[in-house]
């Protein structure tokens, strides 16, 4: 259903109510995400105005979550503790049986919430905008002059969620034929979170800035194909996630990289059509060695003060301390 709802401008120095909430099925990664989301006043604001209908049962659980923010119309640390409504509990548990884990991913609910959110609200578009979106693909011409074949997989429209949370990708393939001839493909990929390798060939990266050049840096297929990703729309919502899961061929598991990487409150985003500068405003960190087992907490900005979330429990930290944590989610504000 289309909704007219914007929200507004960033302002990080506004508070909303910050509560503990409760823990009540090995749900730290989906309370992590909660607040989180709860801290981002565009979204917060969308929240608080959108009448979701019966169809919308993403929004409208979301919107009720909220609500229960709101209860004591207070601003700062309260001791009550939220207990997730019905309508959440319910969409928590029906996405931890699909995933066949009750301990799910953070950054995998995060974006099954968000794009689920985005379904719900996304504009209508007519069927001729539609049409312009086919994956046969069009020429575009790029630099010297050369032809690129590029193809969209853009196909789901826009929304609210989506102007705030998401941004667009083109993977460029290089092609080298027999007459030495290069051949330029590009594919047009839309993301909610951009998945960062933090560990290469030759050794791990030390910090964030590493892991973005190793991510967009090109890549060889085989002697003939090249692969490289460059970022063609920044979102004004950056999320980072810090690949730490790797498959271990000798151990035959996933391990986790416990490695620190440097991370810095300022971040400048390159992408084609110039830098974006970033702000950081959340931090999720999971405690623990393994994928399957482990703790969820967050690290977020209200104002100028940072709060540690940890399910129930709310805590004031110093700034300086949230920067020798194990991330594994950096959530970073556009500021231009």
């Amino acid at each position: 259903m289309s909704q007219s709802v914007k929200p507004k401008s960033l302002n990080l120095k506004k508070a909303y109510p910050l509560f503990g909430i409760k823990n009540f099925r090995s749900t730290c990664f989906a309370n992590s995400v909660f607040q989180v989301l709860c801290s981002l006043p565009p979204f917060v604001e969308y929240l608080k105005e959108v009448n979701p209908t019966d169809d919308m049962k993403y929004t409208k659980a979301m919107k009720e979550m909220f609500n229960l923010f709101l209860q004591c119309n207070k601003v700062g640390i309260q001791k009550e503790i939220i207990d997730p409504p019905p309508s959440m509990k319910e969409i928590i548990m029906k996405l931890q049986t699909e995933s066949g884990q009750y301990q799910m991913d953070a950054t995998e609910f995060y974006t099954t919430l968000i794009n689920c959110l985005h379904t719900e609200c996304k504009n209508k578009i007519s069927e001729g905008e539609e049409a312009q979106q086919d994956d046969d693909g069009w020429e575009e011409v790029g630099k010297k002059s050369k032809k690129i074949q590029l193809r969209s997989e853009k196909t789901d429209g826009t929304s609210v969620i989506s102007d705030y949370f998401r941004g667009s990708m083109r993977s460029l393939t290089i092609t080298i034929d027999e007459m030495k001839k290069k051949h330029n493909q590009a594919v047009l990929q839309e993301f909610y979170v951009l998945s960062l390798p933090i560990q290469s060939k030759q050794n791990c990266v030390s910090c964030v800035s590493q892991a973005i050049n190793l991510a967009f840096s090109k890549r060889k297929i085989d002697n003939t194909h090249f692969q490289q990703l460059f970022i063609e729309e920044a979102p004004k919502l950056l999320v980072l996630q810090l690949n730490r899961f790797i498959y271990d061929r000798v151990k035959l598991d996933v391990v986790k990289l416990v490695d620190h990487i440097n991370y810095t409150e300022s971040l400048q985003l390159k992408t084609n059509k110039g830098n974006v500068n970033y702000r950081l405003i959340s931090i999720i960190e999971h405690r623990g060695n393994q994928i399957r087992r482990g703790h969820y907490v967050c690290y977020v900005r209200r104002g100028e003060k940072w709060y540690f979330c940890n399910d129930e429990n709310i805590q004031l930290i110093e700034q300086k301390d949230i920067y020798d944590k194990m991330a594994y989610v950096l959530i970073y504000s556009s500021l231009n």
